[in-house]
C-alpha cells in the first residue's frame, strides 16, 4: 500500500486519519459539492499551466508501477517535460503535476489553485517578518517537499528543483484566460474523480496572457524537508504490516474539525468514535461550544483536559475556562445547555421592528 502525498497532507492534521483515509471511513467530505467545485477549479489552473509547456507528454493513468517504469524510461532517454509522472520509492509515490529534465536537473512545478499577488506580496510570500515560514503556506509547502524528498530517493544522481506555481492577482485576466474557456468532462460510469479539462479558447494567446506565476521554492524545501521526511518515513511504516497500524491520536480541541466526526450515527465505521470511545456519545458535546479553541484561554486544550477525567458533555465545562471576548457568547451557549429561560436580547424587538 502506498503513502501518497495525498495522504501525507491528510495525516499532517492527525495521523490517525491515514488509517481512516485507507480503509475508506466515511466521511464528511465524501460528495461534498463545495469540495468538488475547489478541486475542479484546481484542476483547471492546472490545465492552465500544462499548455504554457507545448510539447509536454501527459501520462496515462495506470497502474502505479507501470507508470513509474514509463517515468523512469521517459526521464532516460533525455530531457523532456512530464505531465502526471509517477515517482515511487519503496511503498513511497508522488505524481508530479509538471516534470522537467533538463541534463542533470529535474524541476519539479506543484500547480496550485492559491492565490497571489506579485505587486502586493513581494518577491517571496511564504515568509513572515522575522523570516520564518508562514503557517498558511505550509500545506502547499510541505505538499511540494513530500515530492522532492521521493525524487531525491528515486533519482539520487539528479539535483531537485522544487517550484510552486500559483494564481497571481495582480494579473489581468483576458477572455482566454476565464474559467468559461475550460470545460470538464466526468465520463459516465468512470469512477475517477478527476475530470477531463478541455481548453477551448487561444492556446498561443494564453501561454502569453496567462495569470500563472513560477515560484523557486528551494529554500523553503530545504528548511522542511528533514521534518517532513522523518514523518514520511513514520508514515509510511504503518502501511506495511497486513493489516494496516492504526497510529492513536492525542484527542482534543482540534478534534472539532476532523471530516470523521459524522452527525449520522447509523452504521459503521466511525472514525470519530473509534478515537473518543463513549466519550463520543455525549450530546451536546464539548467540541460544539463556540470556539472552542479559544476555552480556557490560547495555549491550553480545555478539551483535552477533560477528556482525561472521562468527560465530555457540554455542561461538564468548568466555568472559570470561560475566559476572554468570547466568554459571554460560550457562556449564553452553556446557560441555555442547563436549563436557562430563553435569553433575547434587548434590541431585537427593535431590530424585527424595522421588518415588515
Amino acid at each position: 500500500m502506498f503513502l501518497t502525498k495525498n495522504d501525507f497532507i491528510a495525516a499532517r492534521s492527525c495521523q490517525t486519519k491515514l488509517y481512516y483515509k485507507k480503509l475508506g471511513y466515511p466521511s464528511l467530505s465524501d460528495d461534498d459539492p463545495y469540495l468538488e467545485f475547489l478541486a475542479d477549479g484546481g484542476y483547471m489552473v492546472e490545465t492552465m499551466a500544462k499548455l504554457l509547456f507545448p510539447g509536454g507528454r501527459e501520462f496515462g493513468q495506470v497502474e502505479p508501477e507501470r507508470a513509474f517504469d514509463e517515468t523512469r524510461t521517459a526521464l532516460g532517454v533525455g530531457n523532456g517535460t512530464f505531465f502526471e509522472a509517477t515517482v515511487i520509492h519503496n511503498n513511497l509515490l508522488a505524481r508530479v503535476d509538471i516534470l522537467i529534465r533538463v541534463d542533470n536537473t529535474l524541476r519539479v512545478i506543484e500547480v496550485k489553485s492559491s492565490l497571489f499577488d506579485s505587486n502586493a506580496d513581494g518577491p517571496n510570500p511564504f515568509r513572515g517578518m522575522k523570516g520564518g515560514i508562514l503557517s498558511e503556506w505550509c500545506e502547499q509547502l510541505e505538499d511540494v517537499t513530500f515530492q522532492t524528498v521521493v525524487l531525491r530517493r528515486a533519482f539520487p544522481g539528479f539535483q531537485i528543483v522544487p517550484n510552486l506555481c500559483l494564481v497571481d492577482k495582480a494579473k489581468s485576466a483576458t477572455e482566454n484566460v476565464t474559467f468559461d474557456k475550460f470545460r470538464l468532462c466526468r465520463p459516465n460510469g468512470s469512477e475517477s474523480r478527476r475530470p477531463q479539462v478541455d481548453y477551448t479558447g487561444d492556446v498561443r494567446r494564453l501561454q502569453t496572457e496567462h495569470v500563472l506565476i513560477f515560484l523557486d521554492v528551494t529554500s523553503e524545501v530545504v528548511e522542511l524537508e528533514t521534518e517532513v521526511a522523518a514523518a514520511v518515513d513514520k508514515l509510511a511504516i504503518t502501511l506495511r504490516p497486513n493489516p494496516i497500524l492504526r497510529i492513536d491520536p492525542p484527542i482534543g480541541q482540534k478534534c472539532k474539525a476532523c471530516e470523521y466526526r459524522l452527525l449520522d450515527e447509523g452504521g459503521p465505521p466511525n472514525g470519530f468514535r473509534e478515537c473518543w470511545g463513549a466519550l463520543a456519545d455525549a450530546k451536546p458535546h464539548v467540541l460544539d461550544i463556540y470556539r472552542v479553541d479559544l476555552l480556557g484561554g490560547k495555549n491550553r486544550d480545555v478539551v483535552a483536559e477533560m477528556a482525561a477525567t472521562g468527560k465530555a458533555h457540554l455542561n461538564d465545562v468548568p466555568d472559570a475556562c470561560l475566559q476572554g471576548t468570547v466568554a459571554s457568547r460560550q457562556r449564553l451557549q452553556l446557560d441555555g445547555t442547563r436549563g436557562a429561560r430563553e435569553i433575547i436580547s434587548e434590541g431585537l424587538p427593535q431590530i424585527l421592528a424595522t421588518h415588515s
